[in-house]
């Protein structure tokens, strides 16, 4: 899990992947309608311009979370039934950018199979699942509603995942398919999990032998014990490693717990209804798009390779915003054609206050380097960033990204508690210690064997005694 998670199609993965978009023309009729879809779902990347199959493509997905495709040229359908499978083979090997890819159709998925579990990929079934022919064992699983490319993986990726993201997360396909079931199954165990850990850390730490009292009977004066009580050979193993490595375990197993958020008791860290509309000035309006999407295109100039483009609005003011790649992005100002890098640092610090009406604004500042709540150990999120902080009930701090005009992250106490107790014990994510490689690699990587070899001792002495107790035998107790 350190070093392979679970196979995902990542929007740096997509944007590198996908070509450059090329439109001409734009309808303006179909750009305008697009729009319109825009405002009605009402979030700022349900609306996106990209290419399929060599032609410009509106995709979005309605307030149902539903996703549709039209041509931008002409608002043809794109979107397929799903018995079409020349598209999506065409799409596949786009994607792939290799014309002659020897595919293999494999069979149309009507419900998730165990790489299409997340809620995203749930949303655009049904999809079709093709076999690249490839030393990498490519699987691509592509949607012919969005016409495009929804999940990518690579046997070395799908292999890994069997010893790593699925036993860890509990996550055959058969039971996370009931995704409220699996919750609470992943809470309950690990809340028991944490329960015993604790037990058993009391109880090692009751037994061992501190001082290491003097036998009476049968040995000299002066003759010291063992550190352990325990005789047998899993007992007092187990008791030495559980001294040594129960309390990381145990934070390990409750930090799983918040990772499932129980109770959902750490709110989101994205913004809310009420504060996107109050950031981007009110409700989407198409009208104020008077730069087409074809205009747009040609004022990025010809060394930016636009790959997708959004419709966003900040303030009241419309923009384009295209992505070249993940981390790098340009804006179009749709009513008056002007291009930016970024949006002005100043003008968002004087917009922060909208986000919160009634809150004091105590402080607003320009993050150049990484916080503890904003930060990406692999360096990916964007700097810099405004932090605007609140002095409300719950210390409201808002991270603005002058390069997408958005809110980048929002964290109030409950979040950053759940920060240090999940992030900050499950991946030892903490400051200073965190960004310290391989120090880091090595210090989980022997916790982590020490924690296994404890969890193997455990599970053999629970066999041994349930066995002991089935067949009517002594357990033994030392």
């Amino acid at each position: 899990m350190m070093y392979s998670g679970y196979p995902n199609l990542t929007l740096r993965e997509r944007l590198d992947t996908v070509p450059v978009i090329r439109c001409a023309p734009c309808a303006p009729s179909v750009t305008a309608e697009a729009l319109q879809r825009r405002a009605q779902a009402d979030a700022p990347s349900t609306l996106r311009l990209g290419m399929a199959d060599g032609v410009a493509v509106w995709r979005w997905t309605d307030s149902l979370g539903r996703h549709h495709a039209v041509q931008a040229a002409d608002g043809t359908s794109r979107s397929a039934p799903a018995s079409d499978t020349a598209m999506t083979a065409a799409l596949a090997r786009e994607f792939l950018r290799d014309a002659t890819a020897p595919l293999r159709y494999a069979g149309t998925l009507e419900d998730s199979d165990q790489w299409t579990l997340t809620r995203t990929v749930r949303n655009q079934m049904p999809l079709h699942r093709w076999e690249v022919d490839d030393a990498l064992g490519t699987r691509l699983y592509v949607s012919p509603r969005a016409a495009d490319v929804v999940h990518h993986s690579t046997r070395g990726e799908r292999l890994v995942a069997w010893f790593g993201a699925i036993p860890h997360w509990i996550y055959p396909w058969q039971l996370r398919r009931h995704a409220d079931l699996w919750a609470w199954i992943v809470i309950v165990l690990s809340a028991v999990g944490t329960i015993a850990c604790l037990a058993g850390l009391a109880i090692g730490v009751w037994q061992f032998r501190w001082r290491r009292r003097l036998r009476q009977r049968g040995l000299a004066a002066g003759t010291p014990l063992p550190r352990t009580p325990y005789r047998g050979f899993w007992l007092r193993w187990h008791h030495l490693l559980g001294l040594a490595f129960g309390f990381t375990t145990c934070t390990w197993v409750f930090s799983g717990m918040m990772s499932m958020n129980p109770l959902e008791w750490s709110p989101s860290t994205g913004p809310s209804r009420a504060e996107r509309l109050a950031w981007s000035g009110g409700d989407f309006d198409a009208s104020r798009f008077a730069v087409g999407v074809d205009v747009a295109l040609a004022l990025l100039g010809t060394d930016f390779a636009a790959r997708e483009i959004q419709a966003i609005q900040v303030d009241g003011v419309p923009y384009w915003l295209a992505f070249a790649a993940a981390s790098r992005t340009r804006l179009v100002r749709a009513d008056s054609a002007q291009v930016m890098d970024a949006l002005p640092m100043r003008s968002l610090a004087a917009r922060a206050p909208t986000l919160l009406p009634g809150a004091r604004l105590h402080r607003v500042d320009t993050l150049a380097r990484y916080d503890a709540y904003y930060y990406d150990t692999e360096g990916l999120l964007p700097l810099p960033v405004v932090r605007a902080a609140f002095a409300d009930a719950d210390a409201t701090t808002f991270y603005l990204n002058p390069r997408t005009g958005q809110v980048a992250r929002k964290m109030v106490t409950r979040s950053r508690w759940n920060r240090w107790l999940y992030v900050g014990l499950h991946d030892f994510d903490l400051p200073w210690f965190g960004w310290q490689r391989p120090l880091w690699d090595v210090t989980l990587i022997v916790l982590s064997l020490g924690g296994m070899a404890l969890s193997w001792t455990g599970i053999i002495i629970g066999w041994r005694w349930a066995r002991a107790v089935a067949t009517g035998t002594t357990a033994h107790r030392r």
